[in-house]
């Protein structure tokens, strides 16, 4: 009798082992993935209210809202934008234009060199244009990186789809822009940093044309999660439609909040 129950004592604790060792392994296959997620890279959420002013193609004072999505990891970044600007002149809708942004970065290892790719959308109802489809891929590098100054330049072929309401061309075509950027940050004082975006866009379809787009800002801090900006956005297209200046200026004051 003793004889049989040490047998059975001993088929139980060999059946019941894989099954503990398969728990222990679940648990830890858990933990790791508990850990993983808990150190992965969260999305940085940067949401802009503002007024500004216009001066070109309209005269005339409005709202403008921005959103903007990054999401950083060892190799990749992977960011998203949006922004809406809208305004009226005594009761007149004078200003409507919707932009939404995506992109994607690749990084080379430790250099400096990276790819990149994304696509564009924007509509302007004061520019006459319907659609602008703007789809880019390119490479860039840092050329310089430090705690008070960031430079990079960028260079890119971008194919485009126009579609204006009123053009002195088809009213849709493709062309081939590429774009050519210098991008850049400086921290003035502890409070106070410039940021400079300068790109430019010529129409290898319709050689000499191009576009020009310019951002000047300086920000400050007012809080742990709030920034104060003002921003200087000039936007040029040397072949613009019909009855649309070529110039278009906007001055933008607004709050940034970060999540």
């Amino acid at each position: 009798m003793k004889r049989t129950l040490c047998i059975l004592a001993v088929l139980g604790l060999a059946l019941t082992t894989p099954v503990f060792a398969e728990e222990e392994n679940l648990d830890s296959a858990i933990e790791v993935l508990a850990e993983e997620t808990k150190n992965a890279p969260e999305w940085e959420i940067q949401l802009d209210l503002g007024a500004y002013y216009t001066t070109g193609n309209t005269e005339t004072r409005g709202a403008a809202l921005r959103f903007n999505a990054k999401r950083e990891t060892a190799d990749t970044i992977a960011s998203a934008m949006a922004s809406y600007i809208y305004s009226e002149d005594r009761g007149i809708r004078s200003g409507n234009e919707a932009i939404i942004g995506l992109r994607h970065d690749w990084k080379f290892g430790e250099d400096d060199w990276y790819a990149f790719a994304g696509l564009n959308l924007e509509r302007d109802e004061f520019e006459n244009l319907d659609l602008r489809a703007q789809f880019y891929g390119g490479v860039g590098t840092w050329l310089e990186k430090t705690e008070v100054r960031t430079i990079k330049v960028e260079t890119a072929p971008a194919p485009t789809y126009l579609d204006y309401w009123n053009w002195n061309r088809p009213d849709d075509e493709w062309v081939l822009e590429w774009i050519f950027t210098l991008w850049s940050d400086w921290k003035l004082t502890d409070d106070l940093l410039y940021t400079q975006l300068i790109q430019v866009m010529p129409n290898l379809t319709h050689t000499p044309e191009y576009r020009s787009h310019w951002v000047t800002e300086f920000s400050s801090p007012l809080g742990d999660k709030l920034t104060g900006k003002l921003s200087f956005i000039w936007d040029y297209n040397s072949n613009p439609a019909n009855g649309v200046e070529r110039h278009d200026i906007k001055v933008l004051l607004s709050l940034v909040f970060r999540f």
